[in-house]
């Protein structure tokens, strides 16, 4: 092997260094060989050659060259007897225009480290001077999963046979948690003058855009919603803001642990409330949970600014309505507080058919009472707002000249069963009873319990098929790992002289089974991507049944039978060996 010490190891040009180095290794392992390389004399040669013909014109090294100066002399001696320009007219600027001028206004104003501190308006002012740079979002890639064909290029399958639509999730399912995960995660430039972070929260993202008259008729103050993220657990909120609020008496800050503690499913789970200075006023905040891409019954049901055409109502979807409206306040008056916040503007639909009530606790804070005897009437004008709802509802299938009639007449007029109308009247009787309203909704859950029951068994199908949806994503990177594995031992240059992986060794398999997944091709040549075949071969595999397979050799040359249990032993033993080789 004299004749290999001269010749540099190509593991050091690959991959930096060479573990055989003192293992037998007879190439050159020296480190500065790059740098000791000098070229030979034929190279040095040709680069003097290359470098005499490329010489400039105007060479100062050269023999030739010769001073120019003569040419330029008489243009030269021309150039003093030119005239001086004079202008004909003096331009005078004005003073506005002079001070315009004079003054230099910069589009991003520039940028001083500050720390930005919840009382202070000056620091809020600074942060926002600096715009922040554009990213736009790239559209989900839809297509690189397994969409269902359509209809009429749907072929029929046995029972015991499976399409690639069966391994994955339900499209609608997984598209509609793919456009919640986005709306979670955008975060916009911020070109509003918004602060950076307010208490523990930071990223704001305004919700409500369009909504400022109808939040400032509603809470008699302007009110604003954003999207923000904490700094403490890392999750997303909803952050309500009422602009310019005082809090008159702290005691009314109190209700909030009360709130804090409710656990209701139809209920949004208010989480504190503070004040700040941060936009530059004392302005009071109000912490919700975030529900993505959730809607307000009216945009539901009588549309929206994006043109969505409004869901149909029908006496199926108002008993649902009914029964989880019945729930929520139950659980609100247990605790003797008051919903307040009802209204088709502030109950959201966050899935099919699934509402919750949300900005309660808003009015315990803006219109706080120490009488706590007001409780009971005001937890009585939740029924009547809650029989208000359902009315409203229901009446969008009369017509629109109809609407203003007395409820009486609208209840009697409505296209649902009798049973539907009665129970309309008993809420509105129950609003003007004076026995508690909490016994009242408990015997008004007792008259709706057959509803009740059909609520409970469309959520429980609903749940099932969330499970069943669910079991096809567990380990749902098993296949993954073995790809993995695959990768990691294919194509490694160092066993390229490794005799295990000849094509005699019992290495070879494994490439003949990678290009046996991967590589197909028709009998014209083409490539075939059959997504099935691989998700088969590859559940085969990971499981290791006795199943025999023939590989063949890209140049059809050698062939091989072999099981998917004897293949997967050989892929262990493999990664085996690589796993001990990298510590």
């Amino acid at each position: 092997m004299e004749w290999a010490k001269d010749i540099p190891c190509k593991n050091i040009n690959i991959h930096g260094y060479c573990k055989y180095e003192n293992k037998g290794c007879a190439f050159k392992h020296d480190f500065n060989m790059k740098d000791n390389q000098t070229p030979p004399s034929s190279a040095s040669k040709l680069l003097n050659a290359i470098s005499i013909k490329t010489s400039k014109k105007f060479n100062m090294g050269s023999q030739s060259f010769k001073p120019l100066k003569k040419k330029f002399a008489v243009s030269a001696s021309k150039l003093d007897n030119i005239p001086v320009f004079v202008p004909s007219t003096i331009f005078k600027p004005s003073s506005s225009s002079a001070s315009t001028l004079s003054r230099y206004i910069p589009i991003v104003g520039l940028y001083a480290p500050v720390t930005t501190s919840a009382t202070s308006a000056t620091a809020v002012s600074a942060v926002s001077a600096v715009r922040p740079e554009l990213f736009f979002s790239q559209p989900i890639q839809y297509h690189c999963y397994a969409p269902a064909p359509p209809p009429h290029f749907e072929m029929p399958i046995e029972p015991y046979q499976r399409n690639p639509q069966s391994f994955f999730l339900d499209n609608n399912l997984r598209e509609s948690l793919q456009k919640k995960n986005e709306a979670t995660n955008q975060v916009l430039p911020n070109f509003g003058g918004l602060p950076e972070n307010i208490h523990i929260y930071h990223s704001l993202v305004l919700l409500d855009n369009f909504n400022h008259k109808v939040n400032l008729k509603y809470y008699g103050v302007p009110s604003s919603l954003y999207k923000v993220y904490s700094n403490y657990d890392g999750n997303v909120y909803a952050l309500r803001r009422l602009e310019g609020f005082k809090i008159t008496d702290e005691k009314s800050i109190s209700s909030i642990k009360a709130w804090s503690s409710l656990k209701c499913a139809n209920v949004v789970k208010l989480h504190e409330a503070f004040t700040s200075m941060a936009f530059g006023d004392n302005s009071l905040f109000l912490v919700y949970d975030f529900y993505p891409l959730a809607k307000t019954l009216k945009e539901t049901h009588f549309g929206d600014s994006t043109g969505a055409l409004p869901v149909q109502i029908n006496e199926p979807l108002l008993w649902n309505y009914m029964v989880q409206i019945t729930n929520a306040l139950i659980c609100i008056h247990e605790m003797r507080l008051a919903a307040r916040s009802l209204s088709i503007n502030k109950i959201i639909v966050t899935n099919q058919g699934r509402i919750r009530l949300s900005d309660c606790g808003t009015f315990d804070i803006i219109k706080y009472s120490r009488n706590n005897n007001l409780i009971d009437v005001i937890q009585k004008e939740d029924i009547l707002k809650f029989a208000d709802i359902i009315l409203t509802l229901a009446k969008s299938s009369l017509p629109a000249g109809t609407w203003n009639q007395e409820n009486s007449i609208l209840i009697k007029f409505l296209p649902f069963s009798e049973n539907f109308k009665k129970n309309l009247n008993i809420l509105y009787a129950m609003a003007q009873s004076e026995e508690s309203s909490l016994s009242q909704l408990k015997l008004f859950a007792s008259d709706i319990s057959l509803y009740a029951m059909k609520t409970i068994d469309y959520l429980q199908n609903s749940c099932d098929f969330m499970e069943s949806q669910l079991s096809k994503e567990v380990e749902n990177g098993r296949l993954f790992r073995l790809v993995t594995k695959l990768g990691f031992i294919n194509e490694r240059p160092e066993f390229d002289h490794d005799p295990s992986w000849s094509e005699s060794g019992d290495r070879y398999p494994i490439k003949l089974f990678r290009d046996y997944l991967f590589h197909q091709v028709d009998s014209s040549g083409r490539p075939v991507l059959d997504l099935s075949h691989v998700l088969t071969c590859l559940n085969k595999l990971d499981t290791g049944i006795e199943e025999k397979i023939l590989l063949v050799a890209p140049n059809e040359q050698n062939c091989i039978i072999i099981s998917y249990k004897e293949l997967k032993d050989c892929i262990e033993s493999a990664f085996h060996d690589l796993s001990r080789y990298s510590n």
